[in-house]
């Protein structure tokens, strides 16, 4: 009887199991269908006023020539939105999107948004309307990336309210480190059995792919895991008939460098040899990690010095890279902090530098000194020689016993 039990659950697993495959494949097939649509739609337009003009069959003097020029246009733009936001997800999900956050002022990135879609509302006659709280209007986030988010929620408010409506943008505190943007339209609304599906990849609330309300289904999806990698959320509050309201919830200060690749925060093996990197620049970042990664090294990293100070008082290291010219500190004072630190006062510090001086590192201990753009061979060469003890001969530099 007990057995008996066990193949039931058993079968009662595997079925459950195989309808969430069969629902997956289902939504993935139409997904397929869709996106072949919505890309269609844009090259047909695309092939067919182009060969027009290449034919000659309209006058480069008319009105109607520079009409066509002008769908070409558009019709490429909307292709290339539809790409990137395929590419995109892909790259979210694979933790390698790069996020570069700087300083911006909110209001000047809501009027770029917004004056792009003016078009778009002025033909379905929708009054857009934007209130940005002055308590949120300067913030360190990547520019481009909001713009998407922004888009993504604006153009989708659009797409689902009726002629006639009215669309409002709004920028509100949320606490003394969050920013809160939401983007209330007067549209159809969502039922809410439909709510969770609206932030899941492939899904969409009307299917097929002559459906009233054209769209991939990614839109949001992708919003949602934008804001996500930013340590931010997404939400919605909606009713039918009467309008939805999207949201995200972002910090003010956006740290989301890690995100552009994956090995900066985790470990490639356990028990492998932990090396702090301590780099500012996104693209060294990303070639340091990967290239110790593939070594067999673990990989931390830190962007500023009171980044690398506040690791250097976590952990001991195996070994530190360490560039000396970092936004907040130069590295040689950085260098005193960690070795003050207590737990990396012995650690060998490799030092990688633009700088040529061998003045740079005078009266200060370190293992060695690599000239960028360092050499691979070079970088685990002085890791091995570190790790036995043995002191770098491959740079200038003052050297003692680390």
């Amino acid at each position: 009887r007990k057995k008996a039990e066990e193949i039931r659950a058993r079968a009662a697993e595997l079925e459950q199991l195989n309808r969430r495959i069969e629902e997956a494949t289902r939504l993935k097939s139409e997904f397929l269908a869709n996106m072949s649509h919505e890309l269609r739609t844009p090259l047909n337009a695309i092939i067919g006023f182009a060969e027009l003009l290449h034919d000659g069959k309209v006058d480069p003097a008319t009105p109607t020539h520079k009409e066509f020029l002008g769908d070409i246009l558009a019709s490429g733009k909307h292709l290339l939105q539809l790409i990137n936001d395929v590419l995109d997800l892909a790259k979210v999900e694979a933790g390698k999107l790069d996020f570069r956050p700087q300083k911006l002022r909110l209001s000047t990135v809501v009027t770029e948004v917004v004056a792009i879609l003016r078009t778009t509302a002025a033909e379905q006659r929708i009054f857009i309307e934007t209130e940005v709280d002055p308590a949120v209007e300067e913030l360190t986030l990547d520019s481009g990336r909001l713009k998407q988010v922004l888009y993504n929620y604006l153009s989708n408010a659009l797409k689902f309210t009726p002629m006639g409506g009215r669309v409002i943008l709004r920028a509100l505190p949320l606490g003394e480190h969050s920013v809160r943007i939401e983007v209330e339209d007067s549209g159809i609304g969502v039922a809410p059995q439909d709510i969770g599906k609206l932030f899941t990849e492939f899904q969409q609330l009307a299917g097929g792919a002559s459906k009233r309300y054209p769209g991939t289904g990614l839109g949001l999806a992708l919003t949602k895991r934008l804001v996500e990698a930013q340590g931010g959320s997404v939400g919605v509050r909606s009713t039918v008939d009467v309008g939805s309201t999207f949201y995200v919830h972002l910090p003010r200060i956006s740290d989301a460098f890690s995100t552009s690749t994956p090995v900066l925060t985790r470990s490639v093996a356990p028990g492998s040899k932990v090396v702090l990197v301590v780099e500012d620049e996104p693209r060294e970042q990303a070639y340091l990690a990967g290239l110790l990664a593939q070594s067999g090294y673990s990989v931390e990293i830190a962007s500023t010095g009171a980044e690398a100070i506040r690791r250097a008082g976590e952990r001991t290291y195996d070994a530190i890279t360490l560039d000396l010219l970092l936004p907040d500190t130069n590295g040689i004072e950085l260098l005193a902090g960690i070795r003050a630190s207590g737990r990396n006062a012995s650690t060998p510090v490799v030092v990688v530098t633009v700088v040529s001086d061998a003045r740079v590192t005078s009266g200060v201990t370190v293992h060695d000194v690599l000239l960028k753009p360092v050499q691979s061979a070079t970088l685990l060469a002085t890791l091995e020689r570190a790790a036995k003890g043995e002191m770098g001969s491959s740079s200038p530099g003052t050297r003692g016993n680390s």
